[in-house]
């Protein structure tokens, strides 16, 4: 787990493992941590924050046993800083794990996509970046908001 900041101030960066441990709990806890932070540091500042919007990439199944709770407190669609989140299966995520994703409240199979297949892992991610970056870039050209990508 490495704490949301910016990228000059990380002492140091885990390298990516594919195929390594994976504990969704810890990553949606630390979420809402710092996007109650910035929600804070917002409002201290008469900023308005749009609710954050969450891309999650994992290769395999949760090997926490506190995930599907933790994702549940984190996409609460009655939370001010419950974010606008999607999910993206990269490699041999569980068929199963897709539908539960899904039904969590504030998720939805709309935001839910199982990108395993013939191509690499890297090609998928690569693909489904393109996509978020021009989504991000289309919204960006409205005059009437400020974006803050962290």
């Amino acid at each position: 787990v490495l704490s949301l900041s910016a990228f000059a101030d990380a002492a140091s960066i885990p390298e990516l493992e594919a195929y390594g441990t994976t504990n969704w709990g810890e990553a949606l806890r630390e979420l809402r941590r710092v996007s109650s932070a910035d929600r804070q540091s917002a409002v201290g500042s008469n900023h308005t924050m749009l609710r954050p919007l969450v891309f999650m990439f994992s290769d395999g199944a949760p090997l926490d046993d506190d995930w599907h709770r933790e994702w549940v407190a984190t996409t609460d669609p009655t939370s001010p800083i419950a974010p606008v989140m999607f999910f993206y299966g990269v490699g041999s995520v569980p068929v199963e794990m897709f539908s539960s994703i899904a039904a969590i409240a504030g998720m939805g199979v709309e935001r839910v996509r199982n990108l395993a297949g013939t191509s690499s892992i890297a090609e998928h991610i690569e693909r489904a970046l393109g996509s978020m970056m021009g989504s991000i870039c289309l919204t960006m050209q409205d005059p009437e908001l400020t974006v803050a990508v962290r």
